[in-house]
């Protein structure tokens, strides 16, 4: 179900709320948590689920890393854990636990390029055994969660790349009409303008006309190479240096 889920690219919240309530019914945990390293010493509760017996820790919540719990244990090996007594480890982890009712618990590291980005902790009150391979089964739930996070953020970048990519060409096509407008266009204008007075003056001042006539085709050789360069920037790099075929081909 949980693979389901994550195959149908939900949001972040939705897999992590999935993997921490399926997890703890397949083991048969009275409660189960996802956690987020938020620095060494400090993580949160990003998921939660409960059984109904006593109410899941709440959302939101931060506890401290000692080293002693599931979590600190796991920064150190990047491995699986289990807890069979919490009585044992000692210190506020163990406080925490006898506070929740909690006897033993099963902990996978959610591993994210190379680190530990958190932790998915299911757990049992005394009297109830860890079942058989809980360790396998719940580091294969966090696989899931890495799987759905890594996607997540992939698809945010690529959402992210594409609208930087939108945001060039619109600020291309905004260079691309100032310099057509501010340059070449002004240029034709003018020769346009000069060659409209040059047809009225042409019979009554011929050489008034050539002069006027010399001044248009300025304006003209000018508006062309403007409108070169302009080009020349517009086209692919490959273009210039490894002519047609590569551009064609690339």
């Amino acid at each position: 179900r949980v693979a389901t889920i994550v195959a149908r690219a939900p949001s972040r919240s939705e897999v992590l709320a999935a993997v921490t309530a399926e997890a703890a019914v397949l083991l048969g945990a009275s409660r189960s948590s996802l956690l987020r390293v938020r620095s060494p010493e400090l993580a949160e509760v990003v998921a939660a689920w409960s059984d109904g017996t006593a109410p899941p820790i709440p959302v939101g919540h931060r506890g401290a890393i000692d080293g002693r719990g599931i979590l600190g244990q796991m920064l150190r090996t990047r491995r699986p854990v289990t807890i069979e007594d919490f009585d044992v480890v000692g210190g506020a982890v163990a406080a925490l636990m006898r506070e929740l009712g909690i006897r033993s618990g099963v902990g996978g590291p959610i591993i994210l390029a190379g680190e530990v980005w958190g932790a998915l902790n299911v757990t049992w009150p005394a009297g109830v055994a860890i079942p058989p391979r809980a360790e396998e089964r719940v580091a294969a739930f966090t696989e899931l969660v890495a799987y759905a996070i890594e996607n997540a953020e992939n698809r945010h970048e690529l959402a992210a790349s594409r609208a930087r990519l939108v945001e060039a060409a619109d600020a291309a096509r905004r260079r691309i009409e100032r310099d057509l407008h501010d340059g070449a266009q002004q240029r034709l204008v003018s020769a346009a303008m000069e060659l409209a007075h040059v047809q009225r003056r042409l019979e009554d001042d011929p050489e008034g006309a050539r002069r006027i006539l010399a001044r248009a085709r300025e304006h003209l050789e000018c508006g062309l190479g403007e409108l070169r360069d302009l080009a020349r920037g517009i086209h692919p790099v490959v273009l210039t240096e490894r002519g047609l075929g590569a551009a064609v081909t690339g």
